[in-house]
């Protein structure tokens, strides 16, 4: 039945790829089987609605369970700048009305995204977000940014940056 109602979405909607992530989403929680997700990924990414779908999607994240972030992070794959970006929009415009502070969500996708390949394509997005961590006040979320950056610049696929 899902495979059904996924290949009858043929132009994007982000009201039908949020009901089948949130059907996915409730499978993947209920009974850990990811094949629900893949296919609303691949659906997303058919419909070349992946950005769209990312910046919507994450309006709301801190209400999104860690697997529904965890769908984010994988939906993404390879294109981090995308969520990097939409996460910096939205903490600048959170740092505007409440001062410098880091949600819990944007704190676990950002510990679960690849930030080096935001390193290896020289994103704006990366630069212009540990500009804005910088502002955050506790010197524990200081040394987590830090530590963040070190990650992102350390691994191995990394390797190849030129200091």
């Amino acid at each position: 039945y899902f495979s059904e109602v996924t290949n009858s979405i043929v132009t994007p909607s982000y009201a039908e790829l949020l009901y089948l992530s949130d059907e996915a989403c409730f499978v993947f929680e209920k009974l850990n089987k990811k094949d629900y997700i893949e296919l609303t990924n691949d659906k997303i990414q058919e419909l070349n609605f992946k950005q769209q779908f990312i910046d919507k999607y994450l309006e709301n994240a801190d209400r999104l369970s860690t697997k529904k972030l965890d769908m984010v992070v994988e939906l993404a794959g390879s294109d981090v700048n995308i969520v990097v970006q939409t996460l910096v929009n939205q903490l600048t415009e959170l740092f505007k009305v409440q001062g410098p502070s880091l949600p819990a969500s944007c704190k676990y996708l950002l510990d679960n995204l690849d930030l080096c390949v935001c390193v290896k394509s020289g994103a704006s997005g990366y630069y212009q977000l540990f500009g804005l961590l910088r502002d955050l006040p506790s010197c524990e979320n200081l040394r987590w940014s830090f530590d963040l950056m070190i990650q992102s610049t350390k691994k191995g696929a990394c390797s190849d940056l030129k200091a």
